[in-house]
């Protein structure tokens, strides 16, 4: 069953150089071509060929190649259980090829499958499959394959599940959906895992992740790893190592080491799964690591934490500052103060990254780089001087007596170093901690109560961040200009933000301006997109999702579109809108008809494999294509009127899937588009059928023959056919609709004039800007 590398290395080169000729090019290395694969279906015992697309994998973001792509089974794609599921994504796999039984798990959910059967197990709940799994042999391949449902699977163990149709790929990311605290997150951020003196600690079931800048992780589980000793009950946690003892509480940031109180970066929590239920206990990792004297370091290319024991000397006092993390100062060390003018101490940058530093500024990279800080203690204020990045490069916050500084994405070349002064003639600062992290570099001050601060740019120069007393009138004409008045207020409080909304967090100064959304109604799907790489940032704040309705989202940024997209996956149809409130984009989700109170939905009739009628080398399927979803769709955008198109692409739609799709998007019309032909060539013009079994006159006047009427009087004096009339027949998109609906035969393909009019362009724009001006006459004349 494993894969062999030089026959998967081979089907890799065949695809790239199938690519290369035909000349395809895809984002994100996805891969879409049509082909026939012949294989042996062992279940039936038959030689089988499938014409689908073949099916592509992304996996957290990431294009995997397997020996054989996956296929589509009426509509519904099957992987290699064993390639896909086991190879690339690191689930434990089993196949027993006596019974057939297929079990997938990942420690926590297990997956029981059966090959040839669409019944499954996913812990003891039994749910029904698309697609029943397949034991299948390729043509010119002597072992078998085990192809399972690859969304039905990936979904009942907690993944998310996009699939694009353009290019028959289906996206895979690893979301977990928790409760931290009493925040709900959806979490597809980094995972990281720890090792502790070499060997690996059992994480599967919750790993570290990131949340607001800070790693948590599963308490219980990594300090008895390390040796520890460990006490829950519902309030506390105690954890104790080497003679020291950390006291945590529960939703608390402040912890207790030694009896000594120590200010930590997050609070002790509780976290759910909510796709399992499952709770653990969790604490800021890093922050307990300090404390109880471990020395530790990061893999940030493998995604580890490396823990060491043997050199720990259990003193919670060597390493008293970390990022976001202090202790009360007890005996701090005596730190010298320079004397050149006011300045009371400075970092300038370590001599040996010299070289780094030099290349990065050679790139380019000024503003990504942090080569010097320095302090001084003016007559009004103690400013810290920050030179390297500008002020848009940097993040203020305000908690009590602690301004943090980040600076997301930019390098210290000053090294770790610590301002701790005593006898300084500081006024306002207590101390400056600089330290690197894996999202940039923080800044962090320590000042006297009830301070605050203003920030000045000079030019290219430095930015100076002044601490003063609450009256700050009185500047320093040292580093600020005389008319300067940019201050810089508190961060927001998350009370302040409303609770029923999406809330996308946004650099600070993100205009409404460079964001556009795109909405994917047809495969239940969104996508907010902001412009720029803020990937990370929305990724280590997360994204709070109030609605059951939206099943997860993801955070991708492409380099060629240069925007960073939020997509959002819904269980129906919905629609949403969204403005920018306190740096956080809040998206109000909402059924189409709570947010539109005027929404047609319109139909192009055939597609896909039915070309409908055709004449000298033209489809019906194109010409109703082209009027509906090019043409009208500009005049519908931004009237008023919300247009809904059953049909986004050419793809086959079945007759009730287009009528109930009227309910799906709440709409007051539908509207379907045809070609009329004949066996003669003499009939032409236009005619318009309803149903009288979907006839009723609504509470606002209208009825289906009422819209019928219209819409032949109109367009037909618009694009100059002969009107036919008005006709009611069981076509099953009108006679089945819920909402008043008409079928437009636009005219005869198979008559020489009416042809010439419905393939010129001027007169397809003319028709589709009917259509619009009927579908708004209507809504005029009869308001809901």
């Amino acid at each position: 069953m494993k894969t062999d590398p030089i026959k998967k290395a081979f089907y890799m080169m065949l695809t790239v150089a199938a690519l290369a000729i035909a000349g395809i090019f895809v984002l994100h290395g996805e891969v879409c071509f049509a082909y026939d694969i012949t294989y042996y279906d062992h279940t039936v015992g038959i030689n089988v060929t499938n014409s689908s697309e073949p099916v592509n994998y992304v996996v957290n973001e990431k294009p995997v190649f397997l020996s054989h792509p996956g296929i589509q089974i009426n509509g519904i794609a099957i992987g290699d259980v064993f390639e896909l599921f086991r190879d690339e994504m690191g689930l434990s796999v089993t196949y027993d090829d006596v019974t057939g039984n297929i079990t997938i798990s990942d420690g926590q959910v297990t997956v029981r499958l059966k090959v040839g059967t669409y019944d499954a197990i996913v812990n003891d709940r039994v749910a029904e499959l698309d697609a029943a799994p397949l034991k299948i042999t390729f043509q010119g391949e002597s072992s078998y394959r085990i192809f399972v449902p690859t969304r039905f699977v990936s979904e009942s163990l907690g993944y998310d599940y996009v699939w694009t149709y353009a290019n028959s790929t289906s996206r895979i990311t690893r979301v977990m959906h928790l409760n931290l605290g009493d925040r709900r997150v959806d979490y597809n951020g980094e995972f990281y895992g720890v090792i502790c003196n070499g060997k690996r600690v059992d994480l599967s079931s919750f790993p570290v992740i990131y949340s607001d800048g800070v790693l948590i992780g599963r308490a219980k589980k990594i300090f008895e790893a390390l040796g520890c000793t460990y006490y829950q009950d519902s309030e506390n946690i105690v954890i104790r190592y080497g003679g020291i003892s950390c006291n945590m509480q529960f939703g608390m940031d402040v912890a207790y080491v030694n009896g000594k109180k120590m200010i930590m970066d997050a609070p002790a929590m509780t976290v759910t799964n909510r796709h399992t239920s499952v709770s653990y206990a969790a604490v800021p990792i890093e922050a307990c690591l300090q404390a109880l004297g471990f020395s530790f370091s990061y893999d940030n290319t493998q995604k580890e934490i490396l823990i060491f024991t043997s050199d720990s000397s259990g003193d919670p006092a060597r390493n008293q500052f970390l990022y976001g993390l202090s202790f009360e100062p007890a005996a701090p060390e005596t730190h010298a103060v320079s004397s050149v003018s006011n300045r009371i101490f400075d970092f300038s940058t370590d001599s040996s990254l010299e070289a780094e530093l030099e290349k990065e500024m050679g790139e380019g990279r000024g503003n990504k780089c942090l080569t010097r800080v320095s302090g001084y203690a003016l007559e009004n204020s103690d400013a810290v001087v920050l030179y390297g990045p500008s002020k848009a490069e940097m993040e203020f916050y305000l908690d009590g007596a602690m301004l943090l500084i980040n600076l997301p994405g930019v390098r210290d070349f000053c090294g770790e170093n610590i301002y701790n002064p005593v006898n300084a003639p500081q006024k306002y600062i207590n101390y400056c901690l600089v330290s690197s992290n894996r999202n940039g570099t923080t800044i962090i001050l320590y000042l006297e109560p009830e301070m605050q601060y203003y920030v000045y740019e000079a030019g290219d120069e430095y930015v100076s961040v002044h601490v003063t007393m609450a009256d700050i009138s009185a500047r320093d004409n040292g580093f600020t200009a005389e008319n300067s008045t940019d201050y810089v207020e508190r961060p927001t409080d998350p009370a302040e933000l409303p609770d029923d909304r999406i809330l996308i967090p946004l650099p600070a100064g993100t205009q409404i301006s460079s964001i556009r959304d795109t909405d994917n109604y047809i495969n239940y799907n969104f996508i907010i997109q902001i412009k720029g790489d803020v990937s990370d940032f929305i990724k280590s704040r997360g994204v709070l999702n109030p609605y059951s309705v939206v099943e997860g989202y993801a955070v991708t940024y492409n380099r060629n579109s240069g925007y960073t997209s939020v997509s959002f996956d819904t269980k129906l149809v919905v629609a949403y809108t969204y403005e920018i409130i306190n740096d956080h984009l809040c998206v109000r989700v909402a059924r189409p008809n709570e947010i539109f109170d005027k929404i047609v939905l319109l139909d192009a009739g055939h597609g896909g494999k039915d070309p409908g009628a055709s004449a000298n080398g033209v489809n019906e399927k194109d010409l109703n294509f082209k009027i509906l979803n090019e043409y009208a769709a500009e005049y519908f955008k931004d009237s008023g009127i919300k247009a809904y198109f059953t049909r986004t692409t050419d793809v086959l739609i079945s007759l009730n899937d287009r009528a109930v799709f009227a309910n799906e998007v709440c709409a007051d019309i539908f509207v379907s588009l045809h070609m009329n032909s004949n066996n003669s060539s003499s009939p032409n013009g236009t005619e318009v059928f309803y149903s009288e079994s979907n006839n009723k006159t609504l509470s606002n006047g209208l009825s289906s023959k009422k819209m019928a009427r219209l819409f032949a009087d109109d367009i037909s004096a618009a694009i100059g056919t002969k009107n036919r009339g008005i006709t009611s027949e069981a076509f099953y998109v009108v006679k089945y609709n819920k909402v008043p609906a008409v079928l437009i035969e636009l005219g005869f393909i198979s008559n020489s004039s009416d042809f010439s009019k419905l393939t010129n362009e001027t007169y397809q724009r003319k028709a589709a800007e009917q259509i619009f001006k009927t579908t708004k006459k209507l809504f005029d004349t009869y308001p809901r």
